[in-house]
């Protein structure tokens, strides 16, 4: 959907806006005051909904997208994005390492924002996690994560940063395991387990809510920046 720029209003383009989680994000820029939805974009058909061919087109009249597809579109959104010299945010999950070798690269020509969850719940709980297993070395590690049915990727995104950023702090094993059940909207429990007690640390989501804002704060602050590749460690320097 395309309409004349409001006063001071952030165009954002939506990829994957037919998702369950792009859908409700154009829902949240419609109720926005600092936001406007400049396009639409799905493969799937629906009303308003610009088929990919358009995006390139839609980023004329746009400042910046934010992408909940699927991590073949988020490629090669991001890659028509840097042509353009458009920043882009990318919420989507189940990337490869070759595939985030490549959003790299593009974020040469153009800002990226990359980050596999986008509450800044989850990036509090990730940093806690590292402090926590920094100063409890011998302890073992375990991450349990659970969602919704559908969910495709398996273990979450967030699991594997989690992951990843503990490992940071020292070689050890660390086993996840991941839930699929009913309509569960997100779980993360990173547990810490020594002789006789154990600390764990849980992230719960109770609405999706707060991946749409969280995706736009990212919007609004990847604006002021040059190329580069960022994510929300950036955000709260983190």
């Amino acid at each position: 959907m395309e309409q004349t720029k409001k006063a001071g209003r952030i165009r954002v383009i939506v990829c994957g806006a037919m998702g369950r989680l792009g859908s409700n994000l154009c829902r949240m820029i419609d109720k926005s005051g600092d936001f406007e939805l400049s396009a639409a974009i799905d493969i799937k058909e629906g009303k308003n909904i610009k088929h990919p061919s358009f995006y390139s087109e839609s980023l004329e009249s746009s400042d910046i997208s934010i992408d909940f597809s699927a991590p073949d579109a988020a490629v090669s959104f991001a890659e028509i994005s840097a042509a353009h010299g458009k920043p882009i945010v990318i919420a989507t999950t189940g990337l490869s390492r070759n595939q985030m070798k490549k959003l790299e690269k593009f974020s040469k020509r153009a800002p990226v924002f990359f980050s596999p969850n986008m509450s800044s719940f989850v990036i509090l709980l990730v940093a806690l996690s590292k402090i926590t297993a920094a100063k409890l070395s011998s302890t073992d590690i375990s991450i349990v994560e659970t969602h919704h049915k559908k969910k495709k990727d398996m273990p979450s995104g967030t699991a594997l940063l989690l992951k990843k950023e503990i490992l940071k702090t020292g070689k050890r094993n660390i086993e996840v395991q991941s839930i699929r059940a009913g309509d569960i909207r997100g779980e993360h429990t990173v547990i810490f387990a020594g002789q006789g007690e154990r600390i764990e640390l849980v992230h719960r989501a109770q609405s999706i809510d707060i991946f749409a804002l969280g995706a736009l704060r990212a919007a609004k602050w990847l604006l002021s920046k040059g190329p580069g590749f960022y994510n929300y460690f950036d955000i709260f320097s983190l």
